[in-house]
């Protein structure tokens, strides 16, 4: 794994509104078995971490998050 800085935007739509939500952080960025992955920890205004995990292959894309 190799230390990444990393960018996440989020577009919210709710009746005819969008939002934006941009999150910049440091974290690890590698590759296995042909997928690769993104991680990063997220820390909320109280404090609380959040460790995400994306996973990129052919077919997919999946996010998991653990934490608060």
């Amino acid at each position: 794994m190799k230390n990444a800085v990393i960018t996440v935007k989020g577009f919210q739509y709710v009746d005819g509104d969008e939002s934006a939500i941009e999150l910049k952080t440091v974290g690890k960025y590698g590759e296995k078995n042909n997928k690769q992955y993104i991680i990063y920890d997220e820390c909320d205004q109280a404090g609380c971490k959040t460790d995400t995990l994306i996973k990129v292959s052919e077919k997919e894309t999946v996010m998991q998050r653990s934490g608060a």
